[in-house]
């Protein structure tokens, strides 16, 4: 008898009918810990000559548009790792949970919703020196993130050629728009002005995205609240650039210009006085107009908090003479050790 034939015949049922090892799919796991899990999916789908939208519908079978928020869901994720082998715990370390009053979790700190966007960004060049494995980065998703974290490219969310917004939608590759199919890598990259920089990593950091401390807010501003703390940044960057008018909203997306405001405060607020009294005259006519930006403030506590600061620093200027007005003499308070 053949041996070949022989080696089948000698096979038990049990040893026949064992599920195969491994993902259903020949591809290798991701050596990325820092990767989207939406991205991993257009990957797979990619390499496997599908449209990601099929292969989530199909596959998943759940409608395309849910791909923009996958990492909101466990299950397709365990999905994921059946599918492509990638490893139920290192894809769900990916994820985030969204959850009501407008929070989010991210790898065990509360968020804002909006913090952990669903449309899609890159950076051009850091796509370009991927090769032939582009891939999108997690930290992308964050839009108070303005730039990659290792090579400070600025991050772009609209396609360079036809100006639509990138979305997850109709996706073919993370490497090009899914409305005119350009190549992102052409796109010249752009890189982060150097002051925002370090602020932008320290929240990143912050929000577990970089090792290193969280960031600490100085009093009134301090809090055990995740989300008020995120929430302090994003006002501290409309309070630096427009602390004369009542504001008419704040974004994520200029949170890391707050980091240096918030450090640095109450100083931010003594040069915001300087701004209004250099303007008006009568000390009650800038409390209130100071105090108007104040009503934004995430809580009634730092409200009153903040208030108080200003009521003192009020108090201790010499509003009579013009020449106190100025920022320039205005240092001479912080010296008498009463900030």
């Amino acid at each position: 008898m053949d041996d070949s034939v022989q080696a089948v015949s000698t096979m038990t049922p049990s040893e026949s009918s064992q599920p195969p090892t491994g993902p259903l799919w020949d591809f290798p796991e991701p050596a990325h810990a820092d990767e989207d899990p939406a991205s991993i999916i257009v990957r797979v789908a990619e390499g496997h000559f599908f449209r990601t939208s099929d292969l989530f519908s199909r596959y998943f079978q759940l409608p395309a548009y849910r791909l923009a928020d996958v990492g909101n869901h466990p299950g397709i994720l365990d999905q994921l790792d059946v599918l492509a082998g990638c490893g139920s715990e290192f894809l769900r370390s990916l994820g985030w949970q969204r959850q009501a009053g407008k929070k989010v979790v991210f790898r065990g700190q509360a968020l804002p919703s909006d913090w952990i966007g669903e449309g899609r960004r890159v950076a051009p060049g850091v796509l370009a020196a991927d090769g032939d494995q582009p891939y999108i980065r997690l930290a992308w998703r964050f839009p108070a993130i303005p730039f990659d974290l290792n090579t400070n490219e600025m991050l772009i969310d609209r396609c360079p050629l036809c100006f639509n917004f990138l979305t997850w939608t109709r996706i073919r590759s993370v490497c090009h728009c899914q409305n005119c199919q350009f190549d992102l890598r052409e796109a010249r990259p752009v890189y982060a002005r150097g002051e925002y920089v370090q602020p932008a990593l320290k929240l990143a950091a912050h929000l577990g995205l970089l090792p290193g401390e969280k960031i600490a807010l100085p009093p009134p501003f301090a809090t055990e609240d995740s989300v008020v703390a995120l929430k302090v940044l994003e006002w501290c960057a409309w309070f630096a650039g427009r602390c004369e008018v009542v504001p008419v909203a704040q974004s994520a997306t200029n949170a890391h210009r707050g980091v240096a405001v918030a450090e640095s405060w109450p100083a931010t607020l003594e040069l915001a006085a300087d701004l209004v009294l250099r303007q008006v005259l009568k000390k009650e006519h800038a409390m209130s107009t100071l105090q108007g930006a104040f009503r934004s403030l995430p809580n009634m506590e730092m409200r009153k908090g903040v208030s108080t600061q200003l009521a003192e620093i009020m108090q201790r200027l010499n509003v009579q003479r013009v020449q106190d007005y100025l920022v320039v003499n205005r240092w001479k308070y912080f010296q008498r050790g009463w900030l």
